[in-house]
Parts: C-alpha cells; structure tokens; sequence
C-alpha cells in the first residue's frame, strides 16, 4: 500500500495532504480519489482475514483482534516474558541474556565454545584443548568439564595463569570471555574454580640445595691470608634434587627467585683471625650481605663458625661466591685423619622460595 493524494490540489506534488474545505476563504476541499477509500479498507479485511477471522460489519474490533492473533502466532508478543515462544533459547542468546545448561561439547584440540547453544555448557571428555574456536553466538561461556583434558597455554588465543597449562578436574568450572571483534580465537580465562576447592595453583614449596667443600682423608684444610676477601671454596653439591643451584670454580649460579642462604664456614687458627664472611654478587659485582664477625676465644684454636645468613630475591639468574675476610692469616689445621670419614671445610645451605 502507499500512499493515494487527493485529486485536486497541486498535480506537481505526489506528497500533496488533504484539506477541508473553507467557504469563507474560498478555499476548495479536496476530493478523494476511489483508492484513497478502497484500499486502507481492503488492507484491514486482509489482515482480519489472515488472522484467521471471518470479515463481520457487525464486529468493529476485528482489527485489534487480528493484530494480537498475528502477533502471537509469530512470536513478537507474549505476556509471559518470553517463555511462550517457539524458540525460548534463541530469543534470550539474541538478547545477551544467560541461559540454562545446553549441550554437552566433546572436548578437541579446537573446542569451539563460541558456537554453543548456551551460556552454560559441559565439556566432556579428556582430549587436550589448544584452541576454544571462532564460533561467533557466544563471547562469553562458562564451561564445567565432566573430564580431564589439559588446557594448553598460548600467550594470545588462551593466556593462562603463570603461562601454565592446566591439567583440568573433572567438575572443575571455568568461564572464558572473547577478546577482540566476533568470531575472534582469542579466550581469556576470566574465572577457575576447582571443584576440590583447591587454589588452581598450589603455592610453590620451598627448594632446598645444599653445597660443601670435601677433603679427601688426611688432606690438610684451606689457610686465608690476612686482610683481605677471598673465596670460601666449595667443591660439591651434596644435595640439590630441585636442580636450583650450578656449583662451578668455588661459586654457584641462581635462578630467578627470592632465597634464604646460610653458610658455615670453617677456618683455623693459633692466634687472633676474628673473620668475617660476605656473599658475593659475581654477575654484578656488588655485596649482597655481610655476617657478623667471629670473635676469637681465649684457648679456642679452631675456628667453625656459622649463622652467616642473607635472604634476597632476584630477577634473573646471577652467580654468587662466598668470601671470608680474616683479621691474620689462618693456618694450616692438622690433618683430620679419622677412617671412614670425608673431611668436610665448609656448608652452605641454600633455600628457594619462589
């Protein structure tokens, strides 16, 4: 249907309205053309018709009825927010709205999440997952896995805590939000929840190395020289099962971390050396640290001393060694000459907390 201008009036315009007439203006009313009458009225029958209604003079609200049938029949009017309607789900995905629990996806190297029915989906099964897909119905999911499959880190489709994958639980619930325009493959993991209720990553335990020197029986231990720093040797990693410390030339290198060292250190003497220990930055040096100095006792001739202790974190990997500074020069100890036992200078004990 379109619009019918009245007959008289300006030809030139198709827009031209209708007017009343105004005898004291002599002004002409306009004059309706047949169409302007026949074809809103055939309009209206047509509707009522395809309502499913029988035309009726009698009945001058057969237009409001034709108009609520229609409206219901096609799903663009429902009273009960919705539920009525044929396809319930697709409305409120269209809306943005979250929805019930939909299908169960298997779980592939791409779980295309994005292209659910739902919301709220199940993954199912124990393959490894390195891409959540393109699928451009849903930007945001939540998923509960009912299997095991590990989650594969990728620093742009799917960045994970710590760039760590994670092996997941079954009944572990996660929710992932798209990044970027629709139909993006780029997932970030917005929320973790174990179902154990454990933390997604369990605090790291401390790692522990240990570094000694080691004489052979009877070998005459280490003498230092007045006044000065020098290297406290070391010779053996006698424990370190967390690979943390590379023990090289009488000095070891660190990874990044943040540690507590102890050393003891071992040195002797018939006079007065009151040292001091310090530990020693290689990569960069500079001074981590000193300890306390050691006073010498009356009638102590051997001098073992320990608590020489520096905590500090790190950035990057660097190299460390530990020095002694001694008042006078040490001297040669006697030879511990027991069998069945290594003769053992010096200790450190080195712990790794992050």
């Amino acid at each position: 249907m379109y619009y019918v201008p009245p007959i008289n009036g300006n030809q030139a315009d198709p827009d031209r309205p209708y007017i009343n007439a105004n005898p004291s203006t002599s002004t002409e009313g306009s004059i309706p053309p047949a169409e302007a009458i026949e074809h809103p009225m055939r309009e209206i029958v047509a509707a009522i018709v395809l309502a499913g209604l029988t035309p009726d003079d009698g009945d001058l609200t057969q237009l409001g009825q034709a108009i609520q049938a229609l409206a219901t029949g096609g799903d663009m009017y429902k009273a009960d927010n919705l539920t009525g309607l044929a396809d319930y789900a697709a409305a409120r995905a269209n809306l943005g709205v979250l929805q019930r629990k939909g299908t169960t996806i298997a779980s592939a190297a791409t779980t295309n999440i994005g292209a659910a029915d739902s919301h709220f989906i199940s993954v199912s099964g124990n393959n490894i997952i390195t891409s959540l897909g393109t699928g451009t119905d849903r930007d945001v999911v939540m998923v509960e896995f009912t299997g095991t499959p590990t989650l594969t880190h990728h620093a742009t489709n799917l960045p994970l805590p710590n760039n760590a994958n994670i092996v997941v639980e079954a009944g572990d619930k996660a929710i992932f939000a798209r990044r970027g325009s629709a139909g993006s493959a780029q997932w970030d993991l917005i929320s973790y929840l174990r179902k154990s209720g454990k933390a997604l990553q369990a605090p790291e335990p401390v790692k522990y190395a240990r570094l000694v020197h080691e004489l052979a029986q009877g070998s005459s231990w280490v003498t230092y020289s007045a006044r000065s720093w020098q290297t406290v040797p070391l010779n053996t990693e006698e424990s370190d099962d967390d690979s943390i410390v590379t023990l090289a030339s009488n000095q070891f290198t660190l990874p990044a971390g943040t540690y507590d060292i102890e050393a003891l250190i071992s040195i002797y003497s018939t006079g007065t050396v009151d040292p001091v220990a310090r530990l020693y930055n290689v990569t960069d040096s500079v001074e981590v640290g000193r300890g306390l100095n050691d006073k010498n006792q009356s009638n102590v001739a051997m001098k073992g001393f320990g608590s020489h202790r520096w905590f500090f974190t790190i950035a990057a990997g660097k190299t460390f060694r530990i020095e002694i500074y001694p008042k006078s020069a040490s001297t040669a100890q006697p030879t511990f000459n027991v069998s069945g036992f290594t003769e053992r200078m010096n200790m450190v004990h080195i712990k790794k907390y992050l």
